[in-house]
């Protein structure tokens, strides 16, 4: 064990990460280079830290473990982001235009309009309310980056290791110990 962090219950404890990586790096005098770890720590924030800090995040995504919105929706995949225009283009070729900003989870959304998605022959396919929404956070480039190594076959591996290697501790030290 080379860093801990105590917390009062109220604390999400995914929010210690990069404290922990840093606090690491200071007791061990090593560079973190990746950080393994469950799905609680897979957060979009922490894939950004990650990111801008240089660190392979080889997390588990926490937004794979969440129930999907509605799995008969299009999936924010069928949805091209245009950089120039900063506009979303939705499967049936409308825009859906940035109208809010949520500065507190550092993103915007993204609607087509009421009138769009009333008249769209893919309305069922793509909301099941009155028009459709996508969320894009800071940095999305670099987020989307980092759940792709996260998912990459090296994280995988990483992953089961430390299930074993790890939780097995963990556990060998609450019952025996």
């Amino acid at each position: 064990i080379t860093a801990i962090e105590t917390s009062s219950g109220d604390v999400e404890e995914n929010s210690l990460l990069l404290s922990l990586a840093e606090q690491h790096e200071k007791n061990t005098n090593y560079k973190v280079n990746t950080i393994v770890a469950d799905s609680q720590y897979g957060t979009v924030d922490n894939f950004r830290k990650c990111a801008q800090r240089d660190i392979k995040s080889h997390m588990s995504d926490l937004s794979l473990k969440q129930p999907n919105r509605n799995p008969d929706i299009f999936d924010e995949k069928k949805f091209i982001y245009d950089k120039i225009r900063d506009i979303y283009i939705c499967p049936n070729n409308e825009n859906l235009t940035r109208r809010k900003h949520k500065k507190q989870r550092q993103a915007y959304e993204y609607y087509a309009s009421v009138k769009v998605c009333r008249n769209c022959l893919m309305k069922s396919e793509c909301t099941k309310g009155n028009f459709r929404t996508i969320k894009r956070h800071y940095n999305q480039e670099v987020i989307d980056k980092a759940r792709a190594e996260a998912s990459s076959l090296e994280a995988k591996r990483d992953r089961v290791r430390r299930k074993w290697l790890m939780e097995g501790s963990f556990a060998d030290a609450a019952n025996n110990h």
